[in-house]
């Protein structure tokens, strides 16, 4: 017995582990559903858990105690039965309100930083357990996410605790408040396995993107961030590209539709000086002529880059040859996209300075940018002494099918050239075109995306019946004088009123002539008749000059009278030597 006595107490102590925190103890969702529908549940849920004010120290006795207490303080009861479910559940919502605003008063007002690193260090739970478990309780990050959000008031997303336990956070149009950015990015400090963050469309505001870039700073795991449509604005603009700026693991960026002025670009300059950053996507903002200047020279000494996307972001004149002289220096850049900035003809003349000397650009996609025919003349120039450039996309942009075809020809000649893939989009071509393109994609393999083909053969018209448009006015106006019986002369009669040796009249008297006998003439017409007899005067006609026509009208009469009168003869007579033949016969 003595030994074993002693064996007992030369055992280590086992260390019993105090409670867990609150966290474990939380009203679930399921139990405050069967309060709402039951009284009996809701004394149950009252004697079960704490619903009294934290701050007072007052705490629901169980049913026995309460039962005790009845006896000696008879008004008890009456508070007791006064006091409903709801309005404990309301004065408990309101306690916790004034105990976090008397914590946040606490700390400094500054920080946001301090506020997640504080949260970070108070709600810090144990690391025996395993990241990769499977099991939302099990999982140190799920906890960490629910206690902050428990600490901040709000209530957790579900989508965020099931991507906390993969390496890829993907969550759209969610609209998070900055309240719960702020318990993401708790979860996310000490989270060695999150690869990549992307919260597009979630509207986060500047508080948001400031959470984030906090902690990004303790952070070295995500590589890529996607915060495109979260309206950051300035003040989120100028912290991030500072956090970015020294990040060593930060490989892709995507901060497009975020109202990015061009007073900003001085902070986004800072993102050319991160030298892990391969991809970044700044399109849809409002850089404008200042930023490109700005960025233009942020990529002269910038040769880590090698995807850049500035579309949609009114660059302009300026701005535009500001991006261009940026190209003709960077030696990293790969890919270009500064489609839809309103390039026209000096900044495709900038363009085709820099493909000059550029030697490491593969991709350029200038769609969308007012690029005409003179325009691309200029581009070509320096886009045939450039033998790097594989794809180039002109979509969209007002060149003719001439320029195409000029475009193509260049590339024929010039061998140097490595097009691969070149899209003009929807410009209608020809049949040359199509040959070239062919002969093209036989030789080099090349790829050529085009519009519409425009009709090889002639339209053929369709022969319509002849009518007083399409007849010759003048056969029309002595055709029907001639059915009339009458001569040029009578018509000019009923134009001289004056008995005028002469036969000029004005053109208002030659139409109410030619009206007055109802010729059928179309104003078309009437005006073609008018021209051949026009005086030098432009308002006179002289009706001399239709005599002579007249005259030959009649005489192809006469002609078409005489032609015909043989030909019926002549057929009769054959008719009767054909009788005369058979009867003889």
């Amino acid at each position: 017995m003595a030994n074993q006595n002693e064996n007992e107490e030369s055992k280590p102590e086992i260390e019993i582990l105090p409670p867990l925190p609150p966290i474990r103890q939380k009203t679930r969702h399921s139990d405050v559903i069967e309060t709402r529908r039951s009284t009996t549940s809701s004394k149950l849920l009252i004697d079960k858990y704490d619903l009294t004010q934290s701050s007072k120290k007052q705490t629901v006795l169980p049913k026995q105690k309460l039962s005790e207490n009845n006896q000696d303080n008879p008004t008890s009861s009456l508070i007791t039965k006064t006091n409903s479910l709801p309005t404990i559940l309301a004065n408990s919502k309101s306690a916790k309100r004034d105990e976090h605003s008397k914590t946040f008063s606490t700390l400094p007002r500054q920080p946001t930083f301090q506020r997640i690193g504080e949260l970070t260090k108070e709600l810090t739970l144990s690391h025996s357990l395993s990241f990769e478990s499977k099991r939302y309780d099990d999982n140190p990050s799920v906890r960490r996410y629910k206690a902050a959000c428990r600490r901040l008031g709000v209530t957790p997303i579900s989508g965020i605790s099931r991507h906390l336990m993969t390496s890829d956070i993907t969550i759209h149009s969610y609209y998070i408040s900055a309240e719960r950015v702020q318990a993401l990015c708790v979860a996310l400090v000490n989270n060695p396995f999150i690869r990549k963050l992307d919260l597009k469309d979630n509207w986060l505001s500047s508080k948001g993107a400031i959470c984030i870039a906090e902690m990004l700073t303790e952070n070295i795991h995500i590589c890529e961030l996607v915060l495109s449509e979260n309206k950051i604005g300035s003040d989120g603009a100028k912290v991030l590209c500072r956090v970015i700026k020294d990040s060593s693991t930060i490989s892709s960026l995507d901060i497009s539709h975020n109202d990015i002025k061009d007073a900003d670009a001085i902070y986004v300059s800072d993102l050319f000086l991160c030298k892990p950053l391969r991809y970044l996507n700044l399109s849809h903002n409002e850089l404008r002529e200042t930023g490109g200047m700005v960025v233009g020279r942020a990529l002269v000494n910038n040769d880590c880059l090698q995807d850049l996307d500035i579309s949609w972001n009114h660059l302009r004149n300026k701005g535009a040859t500001g991006i261009c002289k940026g190209l003709k220096e960077n030696v990293g850049l790969k890919r270009l996209d500064i489609s839809w900035n309103g390039f026209s003809i000096n900044g495709a003349k900038a363009l085709g300075i820099a493909l000059k000397k550029n030697r490491t650009l593969l991709n350029l996609n200038v769609s969308s940018n007012r690029i005409h025919p003179d325009a691309l003349l200029l581009l070509m120039k320096g886009l045939t002494l450039n033998d790097s450039l594989t794809s180039l996309d002109l979509s969209k942009n007002p060149i003719s099918n001439e320029a195409a075809l000029a475009c193509l020809i260049a590339v024929d000649i010039t061998e140097s050239m490595r097009l691969e893939d070149v899209n003009f989009g929807d410009i209608p071509v020809n049949e040359e075109f199509i040959k070239l393109k062919k002969s093209l994609e036989e030789s080099r393999g090349m790829h050529v995306t085009h519009g519409p083909i425009m009709a090889i053969k002639p339209f053929k018209f369709k022969k319509e019946k002849p009518n007083a448009v399409s007849i010759d006015p003048h056969k029309v106006f002595f055709t029907h004088l001639n059915r009339k019986g009458m001569r040029l002369v009578d018509l000019f009669k009923r134009f001289d009123k004056g008995r005028r040796d002469h036969f000029i009249l004005s053109k208002e008297q030659f139409k109410d002539g030619i009206a007055s006998i109802q010729i059928p003439l179309t104003l078309g017409g009437m005006e073609r008749i008018m021209e051949n007899i026009e005086t030098k005067n432009e308002n006179y006609v002289d009706i001399a000059g239709l005599f002579e026509t007249e005259k030959e009208f009649r005489r192809k009469v006469v002609r078409q009278r005489g032609s015909k009168k043989p030909q019926q003869t002549v057929m009769k007579q054959d008719s009767f030597d054909d009788e005369s033949l058979k009867t003889t016969g």
